[in-house]
This record gives C-alpha cells, sequence and structure tokens, in this order.
C-alpha cells in the first residue's frame, strides 16, 4: 500500500443539500430575511416548491424561520387593514352622531 489516506464519499444528504443550495441561487426569488440572514446582513433567497429553507441556511446546515416571518408579517398586515376599516367606520359613524347632535342642539336652542 502506498499509505494515501482515500477519501470517504460525502453524506447523500450533504449532496442533496448542495443541489438544492445552487438550485436556490440559480432559480430562488429574494424574500424577506429569515432571522438568521437578517443578522448577518445576507440577501434570503427561497425556491419555495423546492424547499422552505433559503439558500443560506440550506448551506449552513441549519433551521429556517423565513417562512414563518412571512406568514406572520401577512397576518399582521391582514389584521392592520381590518383594524383601519373599523377605523374608518367608526370615524364615519362618529360624524353622523356629531352631526345629529348638532342639529339638536339647534332645535332645542331656537
Amino acid at each position: 500500500m502506498s499509505g494515501r489516506v482515500s477519501k470517504s464519499k460525502p453524506h447523500p444528504k450533504t449532496l442533496e443539500a448542495v443541489k438544492l443550495s445552487e438550485y436556490i441561487v440559480r432559480f430562488g426569488d429574494e424574500i424577506m430575511p429569515c432571522s438568521r440572514c437578517f443578522r448577518k446582513g445576507l440577501s434570503c433567497q427561497v425556491k419555495g416548491d423546492q424547499s422552505h429553507r433559503c439558500q443560506n441556511c440550506t448551506e449552513a446546515k441549519v433551521v429556517c424561520d423565513g417562512s414563518g416571518v412571512a406568514s406572520y408579517l401577512e397576518k399582521n398586515m391582514k389584521a392592520r387593514v381590518k383594524l383601519e376599516k373599523e377605523e374608518s367606520k367608526l370615524k364615519r359613524l362618529l360624524k353622523l352622531l356629531w352631526r345629529n347632535w348638532l342639529v339638536f342642539a339647534v332645535r332645542s336652542v331656537c
């Protein structure tokens, strides 16, 4: 034997992660950054039909909360729209009540 050390083959999951990362870089869409990418100042790319992890988290082999952040933001935006509609409705009602009160006050003075 020549004393050479043979390298072992990479684990299939490692190869899968590398391929997925390359696929996301090539075809992914940039999204609102996950907390890891935000902390590191990185752009966050995801290919939703293939994985819910961003490219950076896939490469680092860590859990990605990118889709969780986006869904939280979406829920928050829907709640805000609902509150804005309710506020508008209440403003109209208050305006109507104020107008009716003025009419009543004028009539009672005359």
